[in-house]
């Protein structure tokens, strides 16, 4: 029989999936962007053949009538290839949703206190377990506080570790807690579920509108300034010298990658999100897991161990693009062991960003590719370790959050990357954390409030 697995392998499978949703991720953007392909060989062949038989006449109707007739034809090409990528990935988001549940379902009776063998047996973990056994079970190390009842669901300053008296885990059986969501729910999320601010349709129709727009705006752009057929065909589609990745298409092709990791996330967190409301009997609550590291922003930090019970109002990842941030469910037990999670302690991606530029002076980070990005991170992760002779993540409570890790673990220069100049500046001036973070949900505001702010601002 295998043995129990450990709140270490808990925090490990959580990471490793949220590691391989980002993969899915990319294979998605993949995906529209073969679909592209095609679409992009269209798209040059029949824009020459437009401009070759076309007879412009500057700043007239009839101009503007041309211009907008060669929009259409290219809007025609785009739009079928977009079309076709979007079925095959609504497909793969239902079998998406399916194994999401799935996984939200372990989590959710790991987190109730169940222990499982070769992931298909159960065991309920008594509450009477000593200390040193809990270390031992896998109970998360993520939640902040004893939660005895759902009515003390947020989550306090500091984490306290302990026994709940008033939730017995041999009440609860597995076999009771479904592992799938209904259709409608389903359906739900792919056509009403907001990623972001737009959902599944209007990210598509987005993406593509602004693919086709930006084709069409330097086409007109060439055409207004006497550029040649070669030279407009090459500003879409980019050249050979700069690989081709100084065209429009380009651009199109980062926000597509873009647009298909969004939505993947979207839609894996909002199926998750979806069950843990489904069994509310259980999951008294949801709560925000960021990573300790520099590239977590000051949004996801404003957020970072935050909780709200399941049916009341709160975000879902992604808050923003490439968002690494998970929604985790909060049961009875869910804060009856400490445990720890690793926290780095350098901000490897503004390291390798000054080593890139130290080594390539005069060229830009941002137009690097985010593979040779992620390639010179990990190479920083490396050097970092065989500078220091050290590890380049150390292990802290697994109830910090983002706050208490800037202002507790995190190095100056940590805090300086992760702040910018200008911010740190103010931070050395006496701004605490919670100066540079915007609170959740973002408070309303009157007219009469901003003119009192406005004349507060000119008065200082």
């Amino acid at each position: 029989m295998a043995k129990p697995q450990s709140a270490a392998d808990l925090r490990k499978q959580i990471a490793e999936h949220q590691a391989n949703l980002v993969r899915l991720g990319e294979a998605w953007g993949q995906q529209v962007v073969d679909a592209l392909d095609d679409a992009d060989r269209a798209t040059i062949a029949r824009l020459k053949s437009m401009l070759d038989d076309l007879s412009y006449r500057r700043n007239t109707a009839e101009g503007a009538e041309q211009l907008e007739a060669i929009r259409k034809k290219l809007e025609q090409i785009r739009l079928k290839a977009y079309r076709k990528a979007e079925r095959k990935l609504r497909e793969e988001a239902s079998g998406l949703m399916a194994n999401e549940v799935k996984w939200a379902r372990r989590i959710l009776l790991a987190f109730l206190g169940y222990r499982f063998l070769r992931g298909k047996t159960a065991t309920p973990r008594s509450t009477s377990t000593d200390d040193a056994e809990l270390a031992d079970t896998w109970i998360t190390e993520y939640a902040t506080a004893r939660i005895p009842d759902a009515s003390s669901i947020s989550a306090p300053a500091s984490r306290k570790s302990g026994k709940s008296s008033s939730f017995d885990a041999e009440t609860i059986f597995p076999e009771k807690i479904p592992d799938a969501i209904s259709a409608a729910e389903q359906k739900r999320i792919v056509r009403n579920a907001v990623i972001q601010d737009k959902s599944w349709a209007g990210w598509w129709t987005h993406t593509a509108d602004a693919d086709v727009q930006r084709i069409a705006e330097t086409v007109n752009q060439g055409i207004n300034e006497g550029w040649s057929i070669d030279q407009i065909t090459a500003r879409v589609m980019g050249t050979r010298a700069g690989e081709f990745a100084d065209g429009t298409l380009s651009t199109n092709r980062a926000r597509v990658r873009n647009m298909a990791r969004t939505i993947c996330s979207g839609i894996a967190n909002e199926a998750k999100d979806a069950f843990y409301r489904e069994n509310s009997d259980v999951c008294i609550g949801v709560e925000w897991l960021d990573t300790l590291d520099g590239r977590t922003c000051r949004h996801c930090a404003s957020l970072s161990r935050k909780r709200w019970k399941t049916d009341e109002p709160h975000p879902v990842p992604p808050v923003h693009p490439n968002c690494r941030c998970v929604l985790l469910p909060v049961t009875p037990v869910s804060d009856s062991a400490d445990e720890q999670r690793p926290a780095a302690k350098a901000d490897f991606m503004a390291e390798a960003r000054r080593a890139y530029e130290k080594k390539h002076p005069g060229k830009k980070w941002e137009e690097l590719a985010e593979s040779t990005r992620k390639k010179y991170y990990y190479d920083a992760i490396h050097d970092y370790e065989k500078r220091t002779g050290g590890p380049a993540f150390e292990l802290v409570s697994g109830g910090m959050s983002f706050k208490e890790y800037f202002e507790t673990v995190m190095t100056e220069q940590q805090r300086k990357d992760w702040l910018g100049p200008e911010r740190y500046k103010l931070y050395r001036k006496g701004l605490k954390f919670d100066d540079f973070i915007s609170p959740w949900p973002l408070p309303g505001m009157t007219v009469k409030q901003l003119k009192a702010l406005d004349l507060e601002s000119f008065e200082k």
